[in-house]
C-alpha cells in the first residue's frame, strides 16, 4: 500500500485529520531507526497529532515529556521518563520530548547517551532500547530563529519536520496505554530491509555529492557539512523512494530529501567572518543578510545551482 493510501486509510479509521507530512517524517524515522526533531507553530498541537499517529493509528506505546520554561527538569526526571513501565527491561516505546531545547546541556548530554548507547542503567537494573526505540524532539521554533540544542545532540537527530498545525486539527483524543504492536514493529522491520533494495546509479550519487559539495563551499555556511551527510543523503533518498514505491533514485527525491536533512546540518557562518568582507563588501549590507539568510534558503539557493542530470 502506498503511503498516501496508507494515510488515507487511518483517517478514515480513526475520523480525524492528521499532517501528512508529519505521518511521512514520523515513519522514514520509524523504518531506518533515526531519531527526529519536530520544528513546532504550536507543540501542544503537534504532541496531540504525535500520539494521534503513533498511538491511535499504528497501536504503538508513546511516551511524552514536556519540559517548561523556568521548571528544572533533573536527571531522575529523565531517567524515570525513559524507564517507567518498561516491561522486561526493554526501552519499547516511541519518546517525545517537547520543549527539549528548555534543558540544561547537562540534561541534553544525558538524553544524547541514551541515544548513543541505546541503554540506561539504573537502581542497578539495565534497560536496553528495543526495535521501536525512538526519539523525537519537539520544538517551538517554527515562526522564530532555529533553536539550538547542544551542538552533539543536535547532530544525532536526523532532520527536522516543520509543523503548523491547523485551527481545525485534533484538540483530543483519549489514549490508554497500550502495548506495542508486534505487527506494526515487523511492518517497519520489512520496510526498512527494502531500502537496500533501491538502485542509485552512478549520475544520482554524482548529483547527491554536487549538493553536498556546494553546500560545504556557500559563502554563508561554516565548517562545511560532516563527511557522513552523504551517506544519510543517500538513506533518506531510497527511504522516500520506499515509502512512494520507487525501485530507484531520481532526482525529485534527492530534492526533497536535500531539503529535509541539510538544514540542520547546516551551521551558519558570523556576519564578520563572511569571506565577501575581504574585497571591500559593506559590514553593514552583509550583517543584514546574513539576519535574513537561514539554512533553508542555503539549500534552495543550492538547488537552483546545481543542475540534476539529465
Amino acid at each position: 500500500m502506498a503511503v498516501q493510501d496508507e494515510i488515507n486509510s487511518y483517517k478514515e479509521q480513526l475520523g480525524v485529520d492528521f499532517d501528512n507530512n508529519l505521518y511521512v517524517a514520523l515513519m522514514l524515522g520509524a523504518i531506518t531507526k533515526r531519531h527526529i526533531l519536530v520544528s513546532s507553530s504550536d507543540p501542544s498541537a503537534t504532541e496531540v497529532e504525535l500520539k494521534t499517529i503513533i498511538g491511535h493509528a499504528w497501536r504503538l506505546q508513546v511516551k511524552v515529556l514536556r519540559v517548561g520554561e523556568g521548571i528544572e527538569t533533573t536527571g531522575d526526571d529523565i531517567l524515570n521518563f525513559f524507564i517507567d513501565g518498561a516491561q522486561n527491561q526493554s526501552l519499547n516505546a516511541i519518546y517525545v520530548i517537547s520543549g527539549m531545547d528548555k534543558l540544561s546541556n547537562t540534561m541534553q548530554s544525558l538524553i544524547l547517551e541514551i541515544i548513543r548507547t541505546k541503554k540506561i542503567r539504573y537502581n542497578e537494573k539495565t534497560y536496553f532500547g528495543s526495535e521501536l526505540f525512538t526519539v523525537v524532539g519537539v520544538l517551538d521554533d517554527y515562526n522564530a530563529k532555529d533553536k539550538q540544542l547542544f551542538r552533539y545532540l543536535q547532530d544525532a537527530f536526523w532532520f527536522k519536520q516543520p509543523h503548523d498545525p491547523q485551527a481545525n486539527s485534533i484538540s483530543h483524543l483519549d489514549l490508554k496505554n497500550v502495548e506495542s504492536s508486534a505487527e506494526m514493529i515487523r511492518k517497519f522491520k520489512t520496510i526498512g530491509d527494502s531500502i537496500n533494495s533501491v538502485v542509485i546509479v552512478p549520475e544520482m550519487k554524482r548529483y547527491i555529492y554536487d549538493i553536498v559539495i556546494f553546500i560545504r563551499t556557500h559563502r554563508c555556511v561554516n565548517t562545511g557539512l560532516p563527511g557522513r551527510c552523504i551517506s544519510e543523503l543517500e538513506l533518506l533518498s531510497k527511504a522516500l523512494c520506499v515509502l512512494f514505491n520507487r525501485g530507484f533514485v531520481i532526482p525529485s527525491i534527492i530534492k526533497l530529501a536535500s531539503r529535509k536533512l541539510l538544514p540542520l546540518k547546516i551551521k551558519m557562518i558570523k556576519p564578520e567572518h563572511e569571506p565577501s568582507l575581504q574585497w571591500g563588501s559593506d559590514p553593514e549590507l552583509v550583517n543584514e543578510l546574513m539576519k535574513r539568510m537561514a539554512p533553508q534558503l542555503i539549500v534552495e539557493d543550492v538547488l537552483t545551482k546545481v543542475s540534476p542530470p539529465v
